[in-house]
């Protein structure tokens, strides 16, 4: 695989993905960032097996297609580094090179083949909600909501979704938001 592609866009997208990545086990697969450049289209993802987030770019200049994987808070530091200007990254020997003018790293790459599937989203359930109105309805609940209790279900919102409407519930124990 060799790409070029613009840092501040890798960066960013880096950046983004690395909340979805595990944390603990800096040796699974999880804790790395899927990249493949295939079909004119960069893809990038990154999962902890809950949780995911996958990137989609065709603005990128795609030299050789192909696949890689690499640790994404190594990768982040590396990006970070470099000057605001084209970045190339190509996989060598089971590594990962990210080249810019004189700078080179070199990042050891697992089997692409081990990232676990993405779930599918076709035949679930869709709707669309106003983007404006979710974010002022979480606003009037997240008062409610405690972020330190050992009680996972608490540290969150509910959402009742009906036909018509969407209630959007949290509480602490102590106190109860309903929107």
């Amino acid at each position: 695989m060799k790409v070029l592609i613009n840092k501040n866009m890798l960066e960013s997208i880096v950046t983004n993905t690395n909340p979805y990545l595990e944390k603990r086990d800096l040796s699974a697969i999880t804790s790395h960032i899927y990249i493949s450049a295939k079909d004119g289209v960069l893809n990038i993802k990154a999962t902890d097996h809950e949780i995911g987030l996958a990137y989609k770019l065709s603005n990128v200049k795609i030299v050789d297609e192909g696949y890689a994987t690499a640790n994404g808070k190594k990768l982040l530091d590396i990006i970070k580094s470099l000057k605001d200007e084209e970045v190339m990254l190509e996989t060598v020997n089971n590594y990962l090179y990210i080249k810019q003018k004189n700078s080179k790293y070199k990042l050891p790459m697992y089997k692409f083949e081990d990232f676990p599937e993405f779930p599918t989203i076709e035949g679930k359930s869709k709707f669309d909600v106003d983007a404006v109105m979710l974010g002022r309805s979480l606003k009037k609940i997240l008062p409610s909501i405690d972020n330190n209790n050992p009680k996972f279900e608490l540290n969150g919102a509910f959402l009742d979704i009906k036909q018509d409407f969407i209630n959007i519930v949290g509480t602490d124990t102590r106190r109860l938001s309903v929107f």
